[in-house]
């Protein structure tokens, strides 16, 4: 899939943005002005390299920037040609969230794109909408946080989408193929809690009667989200701390210690 498009108004300037956003790990396609971009619904961000001067928005202008064209991908970025960069610094055209000086290096354009295109496809798969500047921040912590392997603490009121932001992570993540599991630990009896976290062994309590693997195992290779974690009883703490510390837990009524490779969100 091609997930960044660059017009061909300057070639060789498009030729080095294909490079840069390659070596980014992007799937990039060089399109041309007039060219049908039906086949590029999937695109992720647009990246002009001309025709926004004076005349984009008469009839001789070369890029419809207030057009489809531009839409059809998510987000739109413009490097206008030298002469008309006075016209165009201070007043993007309609479609266009930031107009570049002329001079830009194609690494910082891929590397401003490339967050820019995460942050597209981060609000695609979780559904996490907005455009304000804390939501931006947001958005743009996930994207730094998403490829390391750190336990995460989202913190905000009840409603506000702190599963989102879990989910996510993962989506973004090495472990995005892998399970995502979300638990809400107020939901969960203080008596069940513990078991349904770490799993128990047959008979390790009346009604015990098969062993049973907990959201730990199940969650292993991929992600764990603990919402309302602060509900949980300090008993159950002790023993998640082991589980933050080491990798490792005893199902209720178990000897033996289980590994486990999961990512904790919380």
């Amino acid at each position: 899939m091609s997930e960044i498009l660059v017009s061909t108004h300057d070639l060789p300037r498009a030729g080095a943005l294909r490079t840069a956003f390659r070596e980014a790990g992007f799937g990039v396609e060089l399109v041309t002005p007039d060219e049908d971009f039906e086949r590029y619904d999937e695109a992720l961000l647009l990246v002009v390299t001309g025709g926004l001067g004076p005349g984009v928005e008469g009839p001789e202008g070369t890029f419809e920037v207030e057009g489809d064209t531009v839409h059809r991908a998510r987000a739109t970025l413009g490097i206008p040609a030298l002469a008309y960069a006075p016209a165009a610094r201070g007043r993007e055209p309609a479609g266009v969230m930031e107009v570049f000086p002329p001079s830009v290096r194609a690494d910082e354009v891929a590397l401003v794109g490339g967050r820019l295109a995460e942050r597209v496809r981060l609000q695609a798969v979780t559904g996490i909408v907005g455009e304000t500047d804390a939501m931006h921040e947001v958005l743009e912590r996930v994207v730094q946080i998403a490829p390391v392997s750190s336990t995460v603490l989202v913190t905000g009121e009840s409603g506000t989408g702190k599963e989102l932001v879990a989910r996510g992570l993962h989506a973004l993540s090495p472990r995005r193929h892998k399970p995502f599991i979300a638990v809400n630990v107020a939901a969960l009896p203080d008596t069940l809690l513990e078991s349904e976290l770490f799993g128990h062994e047959k008979g390790a309590f009346t009604g015990a009667i098969d062993a049973r693997k907990g959201l730990f195992e199940l969650a292993d290779g991929g992600t764990i989200f603990l919402d309302e974690i602060g509900e949980m009883p300090l008993a159950t703490q002790t023993k998640l701390l082991r589980v933050l510390e080491q990798r490792e837990f005893l199902r209720v009524g178990g000897e033996r210690p289980i590994h486990v490779d999961v990512r904790i969100v919380a």
